[in-house]
């Protein structure tokens, strides 16, 4: 998985790579994967992409067999100005948001409660919410809907990325100044971190626990172990995440989007 700070311009190719592949493992069975090959190649890649697409830094781990094969840093977690220097990435210390990757954690937690039955994923989702959607048709929107970027709502890039830490209350989030239902349900993909939250908000109503609370303490991260930091938290070891000038998204896209 790679991780990276903002400020990405259009995508273009990787550049090519002439490091040679890895050797056949025993019994030929495929390549041996070892680290000394993936950080030849990530240190052939990411540099030169940070560089080309105007990203300030980022974080890969390659984890193979359920064991993390190697941790990288590039770039910059702080860029510095004139009283300070910049601050290379130090993968061991500096934390990335998750950004969108959190939407498969949303996703699991509703799967999680239909599973249970308390959530029906064609359902009005109106049923588990305490106000009403932004409706421009009559059709109901469903969490099958939100989980599949159906549900006709507008994307908006205002207001998608903060910069401060103040706790942001999910229900005001998705209440103040809500997007426009352009498609009906049902009829059209159109990615929406709107509609995202609004899954993320039914669990918290269902569950009656708050929507990260709920995701440290019902989804394993592997070996028995939760998923932590959704509400942007730090864990006591970790350092400072990167310059808050070049944060995730916004808390409650980011936890529940």
């Amino acid at each position: 998985m790679t991780t990276a700070g903002c400020g990405a311009s259009p995508a273009r190719p990787a550049p090519h790579v002439d490091t040679p592949a890895a050797a056949a493992a025993p019994g030929g069975t495929g390549p041996a994967l070892t680290d000394t090959d993936v950080n030849a190649w990530l240190d052939g890649v990411l540099p030169a992409a940070l560089d080309r697409t105007g990203i300030a830094g980022a974080t890969v781990a390659v984890v193979d067999d359920g064991k993390i094969l190697t941790t990288r840093g590039y770039g910059h977690a702080d860029t510095g100005d004139g009283d300070t220097g910049a601050v290379p990435v130090d993968p061991d210390r500096h934390l990335f948001r998750m950004g969108s990757v959190s939407k498969l954690v949303t996703a699991t937690a509703v799967l999680q409660l239909v599973q249970s039955g308390k959530l029906d994923l064609d359902a009005d989702v109106e049923t588990y919410l305490d106000f009403d959607l932004p409706r421009g048709y009559e059709r109901a929107v469903t969490l099958r809907h939100l989980l599949t970027h159906t549900a006709g709502f507008e994307e908006r890039i205002a207001g998608l990325i903060g910069t401060d830490a103040t706790d942001l209350d999910l229900r005001e989030a998705l209440t103040t100044d809500p997007p426009e239902q352009i498609y009906e349900p049902g009829t059209t993909p159109a990615y929406s971190n709107y509609g995202n939250a609004l899954a993320g908000y039914v669990v918290q109503r269902v569950s009656g626990t708050r929507f990260e609370e709920y995701v440290q303490r019902n989804i394993p991260r592997g070996r028995g172990r939760a998923l932590a930091a959704m509400d942007g938290a730090l864990a006591p070891a970790a350092a400072r995440p990167v310059d808050p000038a070049c944060p995730g998204h916004r808390r409650h896209r980011g936890r529940s989007a």
